[in-house]
């Protein structure tokens, strides 16, 4: 049987960093296949998308994204899916 993906949506009030990929701010979906390890960062204008480690969390976790923050901009970290699973994003260089 297929892995299910997973999914949320997410309002980003800022400009943020996906795998070198600038996207403002906006209403997104993100999404994961929970066998390949791909992320994708689907908005209106655009999109991208990132190889990624998945994290387990013994307890429950609400759907949410984490940040990096350098100076002004934000880098995408982590996308908890809401199912206690995340998946990690490489630290950026």
């Amino acid at each position: 049987m297929p892995a299910q993906a997973a999914q949320v949506e997410v309002h980003v009030p800022f400009s943020f960093t996906v795998n070198s990929e600038t996207l403002p701010p906006g209403d997104y979906r993100v999404s994961s296949d929970a066998g390949d390890g791909v992320l994708f960062v689907r908005g209106f204008t655009g999109g991208a998308f990132a190889v990624t480690n998945r994290v387990d969390s013994s307890t429950e976790t609400d759907a949410k994204l984490v940040f990096n923050k350098y100076g002004d901009q934000y880098v995408l970290r982590e996308a908890w899916m809401g199912d206690g699973s995340a998946r990690e994003l490489p630290e950026s260089s």
